[in-house]
């Protein structure tokens, strides 16, 4: 039984360090206007991005923020995010002004999945009839992602982005996998101890 025990502890262990997640939330609001976006958040690489606040460069008529005073812009091109460790979820609200793409990428670029936004405009004054602004678009992956691309227009300046979520799948610390390793090490003793007493006893009955 102590046996049985230990070994549960130990399968226990294991699988909270597979399933691990870290998720994290972006709001922009930290960030200067008119700052371009790139290697800020540590993990993340932008490209094409470019912070915009109310009172600045921010058409907050049109392009009202969902939450704050900042967002993010596609900067002439799609805006393409690139993440150290491959994401399991990605999603953020969007106002724009054309039909609107998310896709998930793997290391070598192929397509994983994808969404489009639900108009071509939905922009709070001029946006499609039934629209409103910063519509909700996720993607929930099968396969982790290395790459989200965010594609509006081809000439860029046809988004924003506010309120960006993502979750990557947890590396465990080293000192959590070193507490584990004690952890396995102090159970195998017990159990090398368990099975000696154990030989012990029926040496000496028999």
């Amino acid at each position: 039984k102590m046996k049985t025990s230990l070994m549960a502890i130990c399968a226990v262990g294991f699988m909270s360090l597979a399933t691990a997640s870290n998720a994290a939330l972006l709001t922009f609001e930290e960030l200067g206007d008119t700052d371009p976006l790139t290697s800020q958040y540590d993990g993340l690489t932008f490209s094409n991005a470019l912070i915009v606040g109310v009172g600045g460069a921010l058409n907050e008529y049109e392009f009202p923020p969902r939450s704050g005073s900042k967002a993010v812009v596609d900067d002439g091109q799609p805006i393409l995010i690139e993440f150290a460790n491959p994401i399991t979820s990605f999603d953020g609200y969007f106002t724009y002004t054309a039909r609107l793409t998310a896709t998930a990428l793997s290391d070598s670029f192929e397509t994983l999945a994808t969404v489009q936004s639900a108009f071509v405009s939905n922009s709070l004054l001029s946006g499609d009839p039934g629209s409103a602004p910063n519509e909700f678009l996720g993607l929930s992956l099968s396969e982790p992602a290395r790459y989200i691309k965010l594609e509006g227009a081809s000439e860029g300046y046809s988004f924003v982005l506010d309120d960006m979520s993502y979750e990557v799948s947890a590396v465990p610390e080293p000192s959590s996998s070193a507490l584990l390793l004690l952890g396995l090490v102090a159970v195998g003793a017990t159990l090398f101890r368990a099975d000696s007493r154990s030989l012990k006893a029926k040496a000496a009955i028999r």
